[in-house]
């Protein structure tokens, strides 16, 4: 399987009918990196992690119809391999991403997020400003935290209108708006020195890229 020897792929499929144990374990992991379609229903009967390293070179059409089948499957991994798959090889569908963030698994919804890295950031901003009033407070935060991320600043009135959020979601905003920098995010977070988040204000305004002087002292 080291050699990537393909060739080796029907005498494992062979063997393997009647293999268990760790020799199974052996021709799963295999078949996952030298096989073809013609292993595509040994693995996924026998290893599914397997099974989504055979996808990863199949064709883009093949390897998304079978990860298509596998978004709700009861393992978080198995999940997030498929929606990476799904979004990294399908054409360009920021809907998509958006629909992974309403799920309750925030691993599931990173992956869907890091998978989008062929996306334009600023467009899927646009989609997922539009989505975000669907989303859970913790959706949102991985939203938000994907901005900051990825320095869209456009984004700036969606993650100030976030700031006053209770709990972790106003932090994660004010937060972003540290990150995003530029003089309406050092206004926002000056005024919130005066509120009920001001250690994650002050937290954030010790970070900020930019000077800050001109919002201090409009403050005050």
């Amino acid at each position: 399987a080291h050699e990537g020897i393909s060739e080796a792929e029907p005498i494992l499929l062979q063997w393997g009918r009647h293999a268990g144990g760790d020799e199974q374990t052996a021709i799963c992991q295999a078949l996952g990196a030298v096989g073809s379609k013609a292993s595509s229903r040994y693995l996924r009967s026998h290893s599914l992690p397997d099974y989504m390293v055979l996808l990863q070179h199949l064709p883009d059409k093949e390897a998304v119809k079978a990860a298509k089948g596998l978004l709700k499957n009861e393992n978080s991994g198995i999940r997030c391999a498929a929606v990476k798959t799904v979004i990294e090889r399908s054409a360009q569908n920021p809907k998509r991403v958006v629909d992974a963030l309403k799920t309750g698994d925030r691993p599931y919804r990173n992956a869907a997020l890091s998978a989008a890295e062929k996306y334009n950031p600023e467009t899927l901003a646009k989609a997922l400003e539009k989505g975000y009033a669907t989303l859970s407070d913790e959706a949102k935060m991985d939203v938000l935290n994907w901005l900051g991320v990825k320095k869209v600043t456009s984004a700036l009135p969606l993650v100030s209108g976030s700031i006053r959020a209770p709990g972790e979601l106003g932090e994660t905003a004010l937060r972003t708006l540290g990150i995003l920098g530029g003089a309406d995010a050092a206004e926002a977070l000056v005024a919130s020195l005066a509120g009920d988040k001001a250690d994650a204000a002050f937290a954030a305004l010790s970070t900020f890229e930019g000077d800050v002087t001109d919002a201090v002292v409009k403050a005050f």
